[in-house]
């Protein structure tokens, strides 16, 4: 969150943040889209909320998502992080961060005529995209099972690793693919058997071209 990475500082004044963010400024797109997971934790509460309107200033004051670098980013992800014919669960197409960035565009296109999308949380602002009319309720339900799905899936990986560095499914049918799917329905008891994988991240995938369709054409009309 903080500019210029491990090279700048631990800690930036509002100003050097607001001029980094700035519709001018260095920060990448990819930096700004980052922003809208953005929340006060702790501190002077004057102070938070200044900082949240600089925030939702950079993000959502011109209505403008750039897709072009989301699909650069997207297309380096796959091709530097999943390995060849393996599976992973966060960075594979159809995985979770498809879902995200699909509510994120939705919610940097419309953020600045709709405020209520402006949430951290993903499945508030699906909840809330579908009851403005941005998204179908049909599609609602199955991108949010899919989600669930997805995140719970994550979670039990993390269990296992320790970490949430190495996101890759074991191979199916293997000692440590039944061990995962055995886990899955004891831990968070998922009505969704690790079978159907393939059928929720299809669903993933299908969801992101259509919110991306939507938000790309509010931004770029006929």
């Amino acid at each position: 969150m903080r500019p210029f990475g491990q090279a700048g500082s631990g800690a930036v004044s509002l100003q050097d943040f607001e001029k980094y963010y700035a519709a001018d400024g260095p920060a990448w797109p990819y930096e700004r889209q980052a922003l809208v997971k953005f929340r006060c934790v702790a501190g002077n509460a004057g102070f938070r909320a200044v900082v949240t309107v600089a925030c939702h200033r950079a993000i959502y004051r011109t209505g403008q998502f750039d897709f072009s670098a989301m699909r650069a980013m997207r297309e380096r992800q796959i091709r530097q992080l999943v390995h060849g014919g393996a599976i992973n669960v966060k960075l594979s197409e159809g995985g979770i961060v498809d879902c995200e960035y699909a509510v994120q565009a939705l919610q940097i296109t419309f953020g600045d005529e709709f405020l209520t999308l402006r949430h951290p949380n993903t499945l508030r602002t699906l909840n809330e995209a579908a009851r403005l009319s941005l998204v179908d309720p049909a599609h609602r339900k199955s991108i949010e099972r899919a989600y669930v799905f997805l995140r719970e899936l994550i979670d039990c990986l993390r269990m296992v690793r320790g970490n949430a560095r190495d996101l890759t499914l074991p191979a199916p049918g293997t000692r440590d693919w039944k061990m995962l799917a055995r886990r899955m329905k004891s831990i968070h008891d998922s009505d969704v058997p690790l079978e159907e994988l393939e059928t929720q991240m299809a669903n993933v995938r299908e969801f992101s071209a259509a919110l991306n369709s939507t938000a790309e054409n509010a931004t770029h009309p006929g």
